[in-house]
């Protein structure tokens, strides 16, 4: 009974999570089924969280459980610290890929502006990050203190949520983006110039518009509303002049979709949940 009681306390504040997906999917020939499960371990006390992931298991037939990042966060005479190897990434999340690295960071709020300062792999330098509320919007500036700043802007104009992202680096990139509603179907645009190619980083062919990384010039238009059947989404994304028509029903945790790039069609069913 002791043994159990000291268990039971010691497992009190760890939690695991998790995402798996499975596809099968066709393009020509034979169908190929691909896996993929996320795992996310958390430890608490008090103030401080030990925060480890274990990803892509089953990707190319990789079952290795080794932690992808590992992190810890708390509190040093009030201000939160956060050490470890950790993803992150320039922008809201709209054309860049986070991605992990040894970090130590600090941070902290003052007159209702949050300050950070990130070192990155024993750098003899750090990153300034500023937030703030500016008019109504949410201001973010990255690497604030260098000439190659990169700047995002969120909110609200006429009902519209506008996504704005801009890096001031030579061969940086300008994004936008304007969603809303429309009939009752949610509808978003987005048009984004990476000034170079890779100046975009993001290479995930799941993000709302694909991998990004190898491309210049990408408009995407985004449209779904909700069926007896389940969510319908249609998209239409041009990447240099090359458009890729997909028409997606999510019922549920298993999605049905059509994906279609010059002619080449590839049919696919996901199923996706989190635990």
């Amino acid at each position: 009974a002791v043994a159990a009681s000291m268990t039971s306390v010691a497992m009190a504040d760890v939690s695991i999570s998790g995402v798996y997906a499975g596809t099968i999917s066709q393009n020509t020939g034979a169908a190929s089924f691909a896996q993929d499960l996320d795992l996310k371990i958390v430890g608490k006390s008090g103030d401080t969280t030990v925060t480890a992931t274990i990803e892509n298991l089953g990707v190319s037939d990789a079952y290795d459980l080794k932690a992808t990042t590992v992190k810890l966060s708390t509190k040093l005479e009030g201000i939160s610290f956060t050490a470890g190897s950790y993803k992150s990434f320039n922008g809201n999340g709209l054309v860049n890929k986070p991605s992990a690295a040894n970090r130590i960071g600090f941070s902290t709020t003052i007159a209702g502006v949050g300050i950070g300062m990130t070192n990155t792999g024993g750098s003899s330098t750090s990153s300034v990050t500023l937030t703030g509320d500016v008019a109504g919007f949410g201001v973010k500036v990255q690497n604030a203190a260098n000439s190659e700043r990169y700047i995002s802007v969120k909110g609200n104009v006429a009902g519209l949520a506008v996504d704005v992202e801009k890096s001031m680096a030579t061969g940086g990139l300008v994004a936008v983006k304007v969603a809303g509603t429309v009939g009752g179907m949610s509808v978003s645009y987005a048009n984004i110039d990476c000034k170079t190619a890779g100046a975009c980083t993001e290479s995930r062919s799941s993000a709302p518009y694909g991998a990004l990384n190898g491309s210049k010039k990408v408009k995407g238009l985004i449209v779904s509303t909700a069926t007896a059947m389940g969510k319908v989404t249609f998209k239409n994304i041009d990447k240099d002049g090359k458009d890729t028509n997909v028409l997606a029903l999510q019922r549920g945790n298993v999605s049905y979709k059509s994906s279609t790039t010059s002619g080449d069609n590839t049919l696919s069913a996901k199923v996706k949940f989190k635990f």
